[in-house]
């Protein structure tokens, strides 16, 4: 590395103490490799950034020094200098890491839009972006103006910072009074885990069907046990499933990268925050993801697992590296990206690609990332952690109380949820009497708990005299009754219970079928069904 000589004979302007503040508060260095030599022509003062993971250079120029300089070094020239200092980024996901430079241009009352389409072309584009982002800034000190061709995220970065410099250049920016350390066993961590653990379990055992440790528990499982999705909590107000599928998997290998990611991610933020803040971001993040997972997946797309809450930890981590040691912030930067990144990058191919939702995912680390950040941002620096930590043991068990009360709920649904999941969905369910008959056979086979193609069996049955075997269908049908009642209009099961009384009053079992008929006829609304009935006394 070598040093720029020309930021210590330059006279103090606003681009010194630019440089000052970024060397004193962000970490630069008055230092460049070989390679970005030719960054520092006259006039220019270049800064680099490493950590081990991200490698970045600022290069300033000063024209409140040197009014007749500007930056006019060619594009290509620049994507070489990016290529060659490759070498000085880290590596994530196999890859190296961008190598950043950025740009900028300070002159008093000198701003123009012959200066704006200058320094536009200075910029990533897609032919380079995997291996440079560059952007150009000009400030005028004079106007207080800012101008930047930055990404959405750089400049929300990187404006507010510029603006403080800029209402205080000759001031000293408070610099953190205490950073965060690692301390302390994460217990919480680990009882999150464990917990997550026995709602497994929970799965397999309730579970619809048999299942092995080996199985994926099915949708009717999911469904059963607490998933989520839109219909069932705003269409049928089962508003605990937005507390109880964050706690539910899909499988084993689902459950396993979760517990995976926890353990990294929630071990690292309950030693930087406490254990309170850690359980309290982990809620926040869990209903985020619930919630952008309704909004943005599919009606029929079922949504479980800890992954939303998981993300908002690990965002949260990842801000909260920012006030940590060094040696510790390179590690912690390095191993959340390596999370956060794959778990992010397909919303923006598809919502649900492969069966993972990605849109809880995002929800989670918008959550958890977003808290992070103001409880950093209001910070007193003189204590070890952020404080609020009673806020955060309320909102906590208030959650801890509001799932309590949802086990409860879906304990009490569980057996009409458990048989509504058995049930042929409404897409599938045949629109004429001739795809009835074209699909009856694999119908009864798949759905064998769902009374509607038992009941057109009876019917057809019937039709064909064969009275016996159509009241075993009817009898079929109603061997869920109780169930039936709660799911079906009551005229579905008034109406089943009038066929099975016909059926049985032609087989002279009268007593019976007067009992059916009393239950029935005040509900039926078959005409025909209730003439026939009334014509051999059953609806008397």
């Amino acid at each position: 590395m070598e040093t720029d000589a020309n930021a210590s004979t330059l006279s103090p302007t606003f681009a010194i103490h630019l440089a000052r503040h970024l060397v004193a508060h962000k970490d630069y260095k008055p230092h460049f490799p070989p390679e970005a030599r030719e960054l520092a022509a006259e006039g220019r003062i270049v800064l680099s950034y490493f950590d081990g993971i991200w490698f970045r250079l600022c290069c300033i120029i000063d024209r409140d020094a040197h009014p007749d300089h500007s930056f006019d070094l060619p594009l290509e020239r620049i994507k070489e200098i990016g290529s060659n200092c490759l070498q000085y980024t880290g590596r994530m996901n196999g890859q190296p890491v961008p190598v950043h430079i950025k740009v900028i241009e300070v002159g008093s009352g000198r701003f123009s839009t012959a200066e704006a389409g200058r320094l536009q072309q200075y910029r990533d584009g897609n032919n380079f972006a995997k291996t440079l982002l560059l952007s150009a800034w000009f400030i005028d000190p004079e106007t207080g103006r800012i101008w930047n061709n930055a990404s959405l995220l750089d400049r929300i970065a990187w404006n507010r910072y510029f603006k403080q410099v800029l209402r205080h250049p000759t001031k000293e920016i408070k610099k953190p009074g205490r950073q965060l350390n690692m301390t302390g066993t994460p217990w919480l961590t680990w009882l999150v885990m464990t917990l997550i653990v026995i709602c497994y379990g929970v799965e397999l055992a309730y579970g619809i069907g048999t299942h092995g440790l080996l199985d994926r528990p099915g949708i009717a499982t999911l469904v059963a046990l607490g998933g989520v999705n839109k219909p069932l909590v705003l269409q049928a107000g089962e508003w605990q499933r937005i507390l109880i599928a964050p706690w539910l998997h899909a499988s084993l290998l689902h459950l396993s990268f979760n517990l995976l990611a926890l353990q990294v991610g929630g071990s690292a933020l309950e030693r930087l925050l406490g254990s309170a803040w850690m359980l309290a971001i982990y809620l926040l993040s869990a209903l985020g993801g619930v919630g952008i997972s309704m909004y943005l997946n599919s009606p029929e797309v079922i949504s479980v697992g800890a992954s939303g809450a998981i993300m908002g930890v690990l965002a949260a981590t990842l801000v909260s590296s920012s006030y940590t040691p060094m040696v510790i912030r390179v590690r912690l930067e390095s191993s959340m990206m390596q999370m956060l990144l794959p778990a992010l990058l397909p919303i923006v191919i598809s919502k649900n690609p492969g069966g993972i939702d990605f849109a809880g995912h995002l929800g989670g680390t918008l959550a958890g990332g977003l808290a992070g950040w103001l409880l950093l941002k209001f910070w007193n620096h003189e204590l070890p952690r952020p404080g609020l930590q009673k806020l955060a043991i309320v909102w906590s068990l208030s959650v801890a109380l509001a799932v309590a009360v949802s086990v409860h709920r879906v304990a009490d649904n569980y057996d009409k949820n458990a048989f509504m999941a058995q049930l042929v969905p409404s897409s599938q369910l045949p629109k004429s009497e001739a795809e009835w008959h074209e699909k009856l056979a694999d119908l009864e086979k798949r759905y064998p708990r769902d009374p509607r193609p038992h009941l057109y069996r009876a019917l057809t049955l019937a039709k064909q005299h064969d009275e016996t075997a159509a009241i075993q269908e009817l009898r079929q049908c109603l061997r869920d009754q109780e169930l039936v009642k709660q799911v079906f209009p009551a005229k579905f099961l008034a109406n089943m219970q009038g066929y099975l009384a016909l059926l049985l009053a032609s087989q002279k079992q009268l007593d019976e079928a007067r009992v059916l008929g009393a239950q029935a006829c005040p509900r039926i609304d078959n005409e025909e069904l209730r003439a026939n009935m009334n014509k051999i006394g059953l609806c008397k």
